[in-house]
């Protein structure tokens, strides 16, 4: 028995020295990585450098998730979230186990309701204008981050897409809606302005439209947002589950570029297109009355022309529109309207000169950053804060009560440039070309 049961010792050691060369061989190797890809994640939960609690990861496959987690703020972010968001972005791009990132929201009614604002009028009406020039600085840096971004950004717009949340999904190749998305720019309503690059990405939409939703803070729903431009995908939220099991297995194909790859699978997803077709006659018909009437180089003479409008309207959806469009133009700032409409036409003329897409959002996110640093020293965007957002009032009582005491000196004070650093708003000029792919804001 002993003769016998040396040789089986032997041969099971044998094995089981096999069997540890093997595990050396294949095992350490996915061990290893799987460490690596823990290092990372780890840091990502906390938000990385200068995390937030509200900001956190999650792993699709191949695909990584920045999830926006405070929604009693309807997800509205501060800048603790931005630079959170900014570093996940920063260590996925350079990652090879990465090959998209998905924004969404949680809680179920909003993807992003746009910044902190209460926090920093606060600051502001303390004194302290730097918490909102540090905050701005953040955000608009993200959104240039963003539109360079080399790897498929995807957005969920499930519920509610205002402000910064338009700045955190606009520069993105891929912008998934959902019946539940509302999109808005209302910030006139509380004597502000369409920043994030809205200057860029509002003028990309058909028509008038993006002047439109500036000036009246209107807001585009649902499959509405697809024929706005505002969307490129429309998926119904009872899909969502299974889109985001799907990312799971997402790869991108060789020889395919990464958006066509992205679209092509987005496809399966894809809605009834009655139901999209009803949304785009709707907005179509916004379309011709919006560039019927926003086409005027004054305020005045788009509030006139408004007024004409609802007098002659035979069809009572028709004066129902005109009714409601003067009603939010005559609460809204004033002096907001007429720097809204001059940030419009100086877009129009970046855009127009720019050697390429880059430059021209950089050179608005500039322009924004004049622009901002002059409405936190002033008593409207105060006021609008206060009776809107907190207060909860629909009218605040505005220090420029109507038009004509917003002169046109001091709408071209809001665009003259700053003094040093605080010109260049932590942004520099892109490098020569436009990198692996063209501007996402290009028509899709």
């Amino acid at each position: 028995d002993g003769a016998s049961t040396q040789p089986r010792c032997a041969g099971r050691r044998r094995f089981e020295g096999d069997m540890r060369a093997a595990g050396e061989r294949i095992v350490r190797p996915l061990l290893d990585m799987a460490k690596a890809k823990w290092a990372w994640m780890a840091k990502d939960v906390h938000g990385g450098s200068g995390g937030s609690p509200y900001v956190r990861s999650e792993v699709l496959g191949h695909v990584r998730g920045i999830v926006l987690d405070r929604p009693s703020s309807r997800n509205a972010v501060d800048l603790a979230m931005v630079r959170a968001i900014a570093d996940m972005l920063h260590d996925w791009e350079s990652n090879v186990h990465v090959e998209a990132v998905l924004v969404r929201g949680e809680g179920g009614k909003a993807f992003c309701a746009g910044g902190d604002v209460k926090k920093v009028a606060e600051a502001a009406r303390k004194g302290d204008p730097s918490v909102g020039e540090d905050f701005f600085r953040g955000i608009y840096s993200l959104v240039y981050q963003i539109a360079h971004y080399e790897k498929p950004y995807m957005s969920l717009l499930d519920g509610v897409v205002m402000g910064g949340g338009g700045g955190i999904s606009m520069h993105g190749p891929v912008r998934i809606a959902t019946e539940n998305a509302i999109f808005a720019m209302p910030e006139a309503t509380i004597g502000f302005f369409p920043d994030v690059g809205a200057s860029f990405f509002l003028q990309e939409l058909p028509g008038l439209l993006g002047r439109y939703l500036a000036l009246t803070g209107t807001t585009i729903k649902g499959k509405q947002l697809l024929h706005a431009g505002i969307a490129t995908h429309y998926i119904p939220s009872n899909k969502v589950p299974s889109f985001l099991e799907f990312l799971h297995s997402f790869r991108l194909k060789a020889g395919l570029p990464p958006k066509d790859a992205l679209f092509q699978a987005l496809d399966r997803f894809r809605s009834e297109e009655s139901e999209v077709l009803r949304a785009g006659m709707d907005v179509q018909h916004l379309l011709e009355l919006v560039n019927k009437h926003f086409v005027h180089s004054t305020v005045e003479r788009i509030m006139e022309d408004l007024r004409k409008g609802y007098e002659a309207a035979r069809k009572e959806e028709e004066a129902q529109w005109y009714k409601e469009t003067l009603e939010k133009l005559n609460n809204n700032s004033p002096l907001s309207l007429k720097v809204i409409l001059r940030q419009f036409q100086e877009g129009h003329k970046i855009i127009q000169s720019a050697q390429q897409p880059r430059s021209a959002l950089i050179d608005c996110l500039r322009m924004e950053c004049r622009m901002m640093q002059r409405f936190m020293n002033q008593e409207d965007f105060l006021i609008g804060v206060q009776s809107v957002l907190v207060e909860k009032k629909e009218k605040p009582m505005w220090k420029y009560q109507s038009l004509d005491q917003v002169t046109d000196d001091l709408v071209d004070s809001f665009f003259r440039p700053m003094p040093g650093d605080r010109e260049l708003c932590g942004l520099v000029h892109p490098m020569e070309g436009d990198g692996q792919r063209v501007y996402p804001m290009a028509k899709l």
